[in-house]
């Protein structure tokens, strides 16, 4: 599991999450989650810095056969990610959106 170097790239990262899930395009929830992880396209995941240990292995488990960059938010608990986000309580959230995800891996390669 990787991170993002620092708050400030995260804080681009969920403007841009933020940005995705007015559009309706946040992906959450154990199951949607899981069928996204075998939908087409580039993917990436991010989880709170509070998740539980369960939560990280199982998610662990289930991106590092398939070649997906799950990432580690150290800056938001799973109570600020949700907040941030507009909704109740989130360990791990991703969006549908291509060209949401391409600006991500754009701010991580510059940052």
């Amino acid at each position: 599991m990787k991170s993002l170097p620092d708050c400030k790239t995260e804080e681009k990262v969920l403007n841009l999450l933020s940005f995705a899930s007015r559009m309706g395009k946040l992906i959450y929830g154990k199951e949607k989650l899981e069928r996204y992880l075998f939908s087409k396209g580039d993917k990436l995941l991010f989880m709170a810095s509070d998740s539980s240990l369960n939560t990280q292995k199982y998610w662990i488990n289930k991106c590092e056969p398939n070649d997906i960059d799950l990432l580690m938010l150290k800056c938001h608990s799973k109570s600020s990610l949700a907040k941030r986000l507009g909704k109740n309580e989130l360990s791990v959230v991703s969006t549908s959106n291509q060209d949401i995800i391409n600006g991500i891996k754009k701010i991580m390669r510059e940052d």
